[in-house]
């Protein structure tokens, strides 16, 4: 397999697998471990064309003997490689201009409505 990057779909359908012989249906994975539809279509997709896991008639996934050897030996780069979480990060369009550290914040005057001044002077 070429792209070795797993997310969370691609590490509960496959740890899963591993774990029994037998065919589990796909509605299982969206019930328990509430894995949108669309990202268990993408991994059941990814790991079929690989030969990892078959699709049965009636909607169930099982591991292959290939799929098996494959997961022991790719077990570190999809159970123990960190996650990157892209979510962690503001998106470059947000990132105007970087304020120097300890800079003071000055407000623009025109952002502050009249009524905070008149509350400053009557001291309020």
């Amino acid at each position: 397999m070429t792209d070795t990057v797993f997310n969370s779909a691609d590490r509960e359908i496959l740890r899963t697998l591993y774990s029994t012989m037998d065919a589990i249906d796909v509605y299982v994975f969206y019930e328990r471990y509430n894995l949108l539809p669309s990202a268990i279509l993408r991994s059941i997709r990814r790991f079929e064309a690989e030969g990892v896991i078959r699709l049965m008639e009636d909607a169930s996934l099982q591991l292959t003997e290939q799929g098996r050897r494959w997961v022991v030996g790719h077990r570190k780069q999809i159970f123990l490689r960190a996650v990157e979480a892209e979510w962690k990060e503001p998106p470059a369009s947000y990132l105007i201009y970087p304020l120097p550290a300890f800079s003071p914040y000055i407000p623009k005057r025109r952002n502050i409505s009249k009524k905070f001044f008149e509350s400053l002077a009557s001291g309020d």
